[in-house]
C-alpha cells in the first residue's frame, strides 16, 4: 500500500473523529446548560408562586384580624417582611386605635432549627388552667407578676 495514500486516509479519519468528537461536546454542553437553564427558571417560577400564595394568605388574616379578631386599642404584630406592597386600612386602624408592630428577627433556618427544638420536646410551655368563675383572681394575680407561663381559662369546669 502507498504509505501516501495511508497518511491521507489517516489525516481524513483523524479530522472526522476530531469534528466528531467537537460536534459531540458541544450538543452536550449546549444539552446540558438548557436543563440547568430549564431547571432555574422552574425554581424562580415555584418561588414566585410561593412568594404569591404567601402575601395572599398573609393579606387574608390580615383582613380578618381587621374585620373580626382585633378589638379597639389591639395590637396586630407582623412577622417578616412580604414581597410586594402590603395595605393596611389607615382610616379604621386609626378611627379603632389599633397599633401595628414587626419584628424582622431571624432567618427561615432559625425557624427550622426552633420548630425542630419544639417538635422535639425541647421547649416545654407554662401552662395552668383556670375555672371561669376565678377570672378576677388571675387578673389580681397578673396585675401583681404571680403568673408564670400563661394562664387558660377553662369555660366548661
Amino acid at each position: 500500500m502507498d504509505p501516501a495514500l495511508v497518511t491521507a486516509t489517516a489525516t481524513a479519519l483523524g479530522s472526522v473523529v476530531g469534528a466528531a468528537a467537537s460536534i459531540a461536546t458541544t450538543w452536550l454542553a449546549q444539552r446540558t446548560q438548557a436543563i440547568r437553564a430549564s431547571a432555574e427558571w422552574k425554581l424562580r417560577e415555584r418561588e414566585a408562586l410561593y412568594r404569591e400564595f404567601i402575601t395572599e394568605a398573609s393579606r387574608a388574616a390580615l383582613d380578618a384580624l381587621m374585620n373580626s379578631l382585633v378589638r379597639r386599642g389591639g395590637t396586630i404584630a407582623l412577622n417578616g417582611l412580604p414581597p410586594g406592597s402590603f395595605p393596611l386600612p389607615i382610616f379604621q386602624m386609626v378611627l379603632d386605635g389599633i397599633t401595628v408592630r414587626g419584628s424582622i428577627v431571624g432567618t427561615r433556618l432559625d425557624l427550622q432549627e426552633a420548630l425542630a427544638m419544639a417538635g422535639g420536646g425541647a421547649v416545654k410551655a407554662t401552662v395552668e388552667t383556670a375555672r371561669l368563675e376565678d377570672v378576677n383572681e388571675v387578673f389580681a394575680r397578673m396585675r401583681v407578676g404571680q403568673i408564670e407561663g400563661r394562664v387558660v381559662l377553662d369555660f366548661g369546669q
